[in-house]
């Protein structure tokens, strides 16, 4: 009897520590602010906070690698990085993904927070 109420207990903490993590990121989506998985992500990835659009922070996707005749010149970017970043050709002012020149080919990948269900 205490082996299942010791699940139950540690069951019902799983459930209150994850509808925390999703709550806390629906409310960060939902304002257009960066996550915590996407913060995390950033942070281990050793990726600059990269700001754009009148100071809103970019969520950081992944590295990448590609070539310069692929991109062209960000124009909306701010802050320190702002005249290093790219979108990719041909793409709209508010491109699904902006780079930051990592080293040589590598750049680093970056989007705008959006709210994921779009209410």
């Amino acid at each position: 009897m205490r082996r299942i109420h010791w699940s139950v207990k540690v069951l019902l903490i799983m459930l209150v520590v994850g509808g925390a993590y999703v709550g806390t990121e629906y409310s960060l989506s939902r304002h257009e602010k960066t996550g915590i998985y996407p913060n995390v992500k950033r942070i281990l990835a050793g990726a600059p906070v990269v700001t754009a659009y009148g100071g809103h922070a970019l969520n950081y996707v992944d590295t990448v690698q590609a070539e310069m005749d692929d991109l062209e010149k960000f124009v909306y970017g701010d802050g320190m990085y702002k005249d290093r970043l790219y979108k990719a050709n041909r793409t709209p002012d508010k491109p699904p993904y902006i780079f930051l020149r990592k080293e040589g080919n590598t750049y680093y990948k970056y989007k705008y927070p959006s709210f994921a269900l779009g209410v």
